[in-house]
This record gives C-alpha cells, sequence and structure tokens, in this order.
C-alpha cells in the first residue's frame, strides 16, 4: 500500500487526529479520509488490517489512506461500557429499532443536544460552514442517526 507523503493541512491533521483518538487502544492504525475539507472519514482500521485497499477503493475518488497512527491505552476503555452490543430505542408511534454499538458510537436526541455536543465539534475539526450545513441536514431530519465515522 503507497501511503501519501503530500504535506498535510492542519484541518486534515485535526480530523485525522480526531478519528484515531476514538480508539485509544495502543495498536497502529491505519485512516481513511478526504484530504479536501470537510474531510470525511470513510474508517479507521488496524495497520496489519488486509482490507485496508478494498475499504479505500470502496471509498472512492478523493479518499486517501493515513498513518499508521497510535493512541496510548487508556485505561478507562476497559471498562464495562466497551461490552455494550446494541441499544434498542423505541420511537413513538413505531417499532423498536436496534441500533448497533458496532456502526453507532452516539444517538442524538434534540437540535439542543446536536448544539451543544455535534457543533462545537464539528466546527473545530471541519469547519463552521459544514457543522451548520450537518445542523440543517438535523433539523430537516433528512439524516439518520450518525454512524461511526460519519462527520
Amino acid at each position: 500500500m503507497a501511503y501519501s507523503t503530500t504535506p498535510l493541512s492542519a484541518s486534515l491533521l485535526r480530523r485525522l487526529a480526531e478519528a484515531a483518538d476514538g480508539y485509544r487502544d495502543g495498536v497502529p492504525r491505519i485512516i481513511i479520509a478526504r484530504r479536501d475539507p470537510p474531510h470525511a472519514v470513510a474508517g479507521v482500521f488496524r495497520a496489519d488490517d488486509s482490507g485496508i485497499d478494498e475499504a479505500l477503493t470502496a471509498a472512492g475518488p478523493g479518499y486517501e489512506a493515513f498513518g499508521p497512527y497510535l493512541t496510548p491505552q487508556t485505561e478507562s476503555f476497559t471498562n464495562s461500557a466497551h461490552d455494550v452490543l446494541s441499544v434498542t430505542v423505541t420511537f413513538r408511534g413505531q417499532e423498536p429499532q436496534v441500533f448497533s454499538a458496532a456502526e453507532y458510537d452516539a444517538l442524538i436526541w434534540s437540535i439542543p443536544a446536536f448544539d451543544k455536543l455535534v457543533m462545537p465539534y464539528l466546527t473545530s475539526v471541519s469547519g463552521f460552514e459544514h457543522a451548520a450545513r450537518e445542523r440543517s441536514a438535523f433539523v430537516a431530519g433528512s439524516v439518520a442517526p450518525h454512524k461511526l465515522y460519519s462527520f
């Protein structure tokens, strides 16, 4: 696999750091992301994962593989929260929906929660314009629950 040697922008470095920081497991990681803003992340893989090239191809044009990056193992990540397999949510007037912990790392229910938690994060790693577009999509209801790496 060939890795890019082109200098990285500060905004891309912030986004890559945020993606790597989600693991904190002491394992070298490769991140597939867009070089151009808003630096969407298509996936984070163990550096020895044989599926990286396939995932890079599936991500499409504009995506590159970056890394490997290593974050130190954090003790708090060994607690029972990582034993969560899924969360079942019942929305008024609908059948219960199951959200797999392997696909979703957070569920945001309201505009105030989005403004308090998501907007500052998106603004810091992807810029205000991207954050505002994501908020508009959330308000319009055109965004499903955010999957891992979906911002």
